[in-house]
């Protein structure tokens, strides 16, 4: 087994925000239920890396409606990649819902743009404190099970709602399957311009 993983030239990891939204409720689950404090952690920085996937997610089809790519972002704070976002579509922080209708069969398909709120690009910089090891210095209390209020101490079990919002928050920001809202405003003045001016006469008897 090992010996086939090695002959594999690729590493497998997943990158794309569901993905990174499975892996943070697999590791709260085991923080939960082990108690085993790493868990937490990972759980935090999967969100994290979830927040920043779905709005790179939304960011690829923005750039490219102006003639850019990713790689002209060099932000990483969700905050900050959301103004740009809707800098760029400003629909971008509006969820839609698009129905299409087959005209013989009647079946109808319903697909949904579900924006980053601006509450869960706050979220990714809240899980940000939790990531770095000033956490411990500036909270003596940490390994206290029990909630503390976080004013003026908080222990880690201060923090697991905000991560449970911020899973809750991402699962509604990736339960869409539309990466944009879509923009029928250009394809209807497209089809206005296309088609021939109407009979001067037309609705009279």
């Amino acid at each position: 087994m090992h010996s086939m993983n090695q002959a594999h030239p690729f590493l497998r990891f997943n990158t794309g925000a569901r993905s990174f939204l499975a892996r943070s409720i697999a590791q709260l689950a085991v923080f939960e239920r082990d108690e085993s404090v790493e868990h937490f952690f990972y759980a935090a920085l999967e969100v994290r890396f979830g927040i920043e996937a779905r709005l790179n997610e939304y960011l690829e089809p923005a750039l490219k409606s102006i003639g850019k790519d990713n790689k002209s972002i060099s932000e990483y704070v969700a905050t900050k990649l959301l103004k740009r976002l809707i800098s760029i579509d400003p629909d971008a922080g509006r969820a839609s819902t698009l129905r299409i209708t087959g005209e013989q069969s009647g079946h109808s398909t319903v697909m949904q743009f579900t924006p980053v709120s601006q509450r869960l690009a706050a979220i990714h910089g809240q899980l940000g404190e939790l990531l770095h090891f000033k956490f411990f210095t500036n909270n003596e209390h940490w390994l206290i099970r029990k909630p503390l209020g976080r004013n003026p101490h908080s222990s880690i079990a201060d923090y697991v709602p905000l991560l449970r919002e911020g899973i809750a928050e991402l699962q509604q920001a990736t339960s869409g399957l539309l990466l944009s809202n879509p923009r029928f405003t250009e394809l209807v003045e497209e089809v206005a311009k296309e088609a021939p001016d109407a009979p001067s006469g037309l609705g009279d008897s």
